[in-house]
């Protein structure tokens, strides 16, 4: 069985995202040949003629450039697998594959543990993630998940509950402890939710 990202990055998250990047990326290279376009620059000797506005133009461009290019860096390392990673649980391998990432493929009888880890977030929220992984969780990575790639020994995949519902029906209970623990606690923590809702709406 196959399971992507919440439906509400699946929906919302992932066009916004590609229409904010394409529209960086036409304004940049539209500055840049702007820039590059006036006679005074040359490959080996640029000129600058402010009366021009090579200067202004110039600098725009490499502002547009680094802007670009950070925006890059942190879509790559954060974003790309959490927008667009996938994963399927066969009978016999857990399969993980992303756009522009390397597929993993973790055979499930050598998977010894499925738990759930958070990650050290940039807002400071707690995102839940769900690994496999066939040595124990290492503990200098506490709450640093996010800091450790996938591999063919450890996978990680963000939190959903159609996944943990389904690993917690197919997988055997030792394997399973820390997602035991946590989605229970979800669950709970949902039911106070709810309850207390209710009360305000009855007041």
């Amino acid at each position: 069985m196959t399971f992507h990202t919440k439906k509400e990055i699946r929906y919302f998250a992932r066009p916004f995202l590609m229409i904010l990047t394409m529209s960086m990326t036409i304004v940049t290279v539209f500055t840049i040949y702007c820039a590059f376009r006036r006679e005074t620059f040359t490959v080996l000797n640029i000129y600058v003629d402010n009366e021009d506005g090579g200067l202004q133009m110039a600098i725009a461009a490499m502002m547009s450039t680094a802007f670009l290019v950070l925006w890059f860096s942190v879509f790559w390392r954060e974003l790309l697998e959490k927008l667009f990673a996938k994963i399927k649980i066969r009978d016999d391998a857990i399969i993980w594959k992303c756009v522009f990432r390397r597929k993993h493929t973790m055979r499930v009888q050598d998977c010894r543990f499925i738990g759930v880890e958070l990650e050290n977030s940039f807002n400071q929220l707690d995102y839940p993630y769900i690994y496999f992984a066939k040595v124990r969780y290492p503990k200098e990575y506490e709450h640093k998940i996010n800091e450790l790639k996938n591999t063919d020994d450890f996978i990680k995949f963000w939190y959903t509950e159609e996944l943990a519902e389904y690993l917690l029906m197919h997988f055997p209970k030792e394997r399973t402890g820390s997602l035991q623990s946590y989605h229970f606690s979800q669950k709970m923590r949902h039911q106070r939710k709810s309850a207390h809702s209710k009360k305000r709406k009855k007041k």
